[in-house]
C-alpha cells in the first residue's frame, strides 16, 4: 500500500481531496469496495492532483492509492443523563362534548285522601288512601283493586266524670204569651227488633210503613264487637257504607258495646216504607242488639 505525502502543493490538494470527498461521498457508498464497513479507496491524480474513485482496489498509471479506514466499532452506551427540569403546564384543552341524557326515573307513589272508599280508577299502583270518614287507610294499591281497609282510629274513649252542677240562675221575666199553634199529628210509629248480624253490604236492620205526612225519626240500637277494635255505621233512608257518622267499638272498652242513635226529619207524600240501615265497616264479627225504630208525626217541618 502506497502513502501519500503531500507536496508542495499539500494545500491545493487538501482542498480539492475535501471538497471531491464530501461530494463524491453517496457514490463512494454505492460502490463495491467504497463504503463505511469496508473503507474508501482514492485516486489521486499525481499531475493534476484530482480525485477518483476506483471500481477495483487498484489506481490507474499516475495516480497514487490513499485508502481510508473502515468504520470503526459502536462505542458502549454512555450513562443515562439526568432528567430534565418539569415543562411548564399546558393551556387547558376545550370543553368536551355534552354527554347523553339520563333515562327518566320511575314514578312515585302518592298519598291519596278523601271520603268514603276510593273509586277504582283512583290512583295508580302502588298508591295509599286514607278514608276521612274512618279514619281508614287502603293500599298498597294492586292491579285493579284496593283491597280491605285498615281502620286506624283509636278505640272509644271511656265517658268521663259528670261535672259539678253549677248555680242556680236568677228567674227571667216572663215572656210574651205565643200566637196559638196549629193542631199537631202527635201520632207516634214504634218498631223494636231483637238482633240483626251485620256485613260490609248495607243491611236494613228495621222498617216502619208510614202513610203521607211529616214525621221525625228517630232509630236507636247497641252495637256490639267480640274481639279487638270494629268500625260499624247505621243510617235511616240511607244505604252508603261509607266511614261518616260511623261508631269505633273496642272489645277491651265497655263491655265491647256501644250505643248507636240517629235522628232524621221526613215528609212523605205518600205512604212509604222507611228502613234502618247498619254495616260493618272494619271487623267481622259485629252485630246490634235492642233496635228501636219509631216515628213521630208533625204538622210540619221548619229548617232553620
Amino acid at each position: 500500500m502506497k502513502t501519500f505525502r503531500p507536496s508542495s502543493n499539500s494545500r491545493f490538494f487538501i482542498g480539492i481531496f475535501s471538497v471531491g470527498f464530501f461530494l463524491g461521498s453517496a457514490t463512494l457508498a454505492s460502490g463495491a469496495i467504497n463504503n463505511p464497513e469496508a473503507g474508501y479507496k482514492l485516486c489521486v491524480n499525481n499531475s493534476t492532483k484530482s480525485i477518483t474513485y476506483p471500481g477495483t482496489s487498484k489506481c490507474p498509471k499516475g495516480h497514487t492509492l490513499i485508502t481510508l479506514g473502515a468504520k470503526g466499532a459502536v462505542g458502549e452506551k454512555g450513562e443515562t443523563g439526568a432528567a430534565g427540569a418539569q415543562g411548564a403546564k399546558g393551556d387547558t384543552g376545550a370543553a368536551g362534548q355534552s354527554g347523553l341524557s339520563g333515562v327518566n326515573g320511575t314514578n312515585g307513589t302518592s298519598l291519596l285522601g278523601g271520603f268514603g272508599y276510593p273509586d277504582i280508577t283512583l290512583g295508580n299502583v302502588g298508591d295509599m288512601y286514607i278514608d276521612k270518614y274512618g279514619p281508614i287507610l287502603y293500599g298498597p294499591k294492586l292491579f285493579g283493586s284496593w283491597g280491605n281497609g285498615i281502620y286506624f282510629g283509636g278505640p272509644a274513649g271511656a265517658t268521663g266524670p259528670a261535672g259539678a252542677t253549677g248555680p242556680a240562675g236568677a228567674t227571667g221575666p216572663a215572656g210574651a204569651t205565643g200566637p196559638a199553634g196549629t193542631a199537631g199529628g202527635g201520632q207516634l210509629y214504634v218498631k223494636t227488633y231483637p238482633q240483626v248480624s251485620l256485613t260490609t253490604t248495607s243491611t236494613a236492620v228495621t222498617s216502619l210503613v208510614l202513610p203521607a205526612g211529616s214525621y221525625l225519626l228517630t232509630f236507636n240500637t247497641l252495637a256490639y264487637a267480640s274481639s279487638g277494635s270494629d268500625l260499624i255505621g247505621c243510617r235511616i233512608e240511607d244505604t252508603q257504607t261509607g266511614g261518616q257518622g260511623a261508631i269505633g267499638i273496642s272489645s277491651s272498652v265497655n263491655q265491647g258495646r256501644a250505643w248507636i242513635t240517629r235522628l232524621l226529619s221526613l215528609t212523605l207524600n205518600a205512604s212509604a216504607t222507611v228502613s234502618a240501615y247498619c254495616y260493618n265497616i272494619y271487623g267481622s264479627t259485629n252485630y246490634v242488639t235492642d233496635i228501636t225504630f219509631s216515628a213521630l208525626k208533625v204538622s210540619s217541618i221548619t229548617d232553620q
